[in-house]
């Protein structure tokens, strides 16, 4: 019995270790200076299409449609980012065997907080749009967390969660 308790110990300390620094990071790109945080996108854009065009795809991107490809690249990430953050938490939270709504309402607070403080940033605005965005990506993170507890081996002490989906 004591085994099963100190590898959920060790599994929650896993899971608070990567939501952390996860968290870290995006709060640290989200509140870079307009500046680096364009510069960063671009190179994230030039990089793919030189893997593209590794693959044999022939593509040569004018500046209007690099800017397009950023932004669209900017818009995804709210997404990609807020989803992630949302899944990691929700996995701490049920892993210490703690109750996951507060999660919910942490990661619902930042999706709005952090687009609003970076009017903090130098070069940077908040955008209605951003926020819907890191909503509709907690709530996919949320999504796939469900999914994952749905459909992952159950022991002997089910969590609340898969407890609800087994009915």
């Amino acid at each position: 019995m004591k085994t099963h308790n100190s590898q959920r110990g060790v599994c929650f300390y896993i899971w608070m270790t990567l939501t952390v620094i996860w968290f870290c990071l995006i709060t640290f790109l989200s509140h870079q200076d307009g500046i680096r945080s364009t510069a960063f996108t671009f190179t994230i854009v030039d990089r793919s299409v030189t893997l593209r065009e590794f693959f044999g795809e022939d593509i040569d991107l004018n500046e209007d449609e690099r800017w397009s490809v950023n932004m669209l690249y900017r818009k995804a990430a709210h997404i990609g980012a807020f989803s992630v953050l949302s899944f990691l938490v929700f996995m701490t939270l049920t892993t210490g065997g703690l109750i996951v709504y507060p999660g919910g309402a942490f990661c619902v607070v930042w999706s709005v907080l952090d687009e609003l403080t970076k009017f903090l940033s130098a070069g940077r605005h908040a955008e209605l749009l951003d926020i819907f965005l890191n909503l509709i990506g907690t709530a996919l993170g949320v999504l796939i967390f469900m999914i994952f507890m749905r459909f992952k081996p159950v022991g002997k002490k089910d969590t609340d969660i898969q407890r609800v989906w087994k009915k």
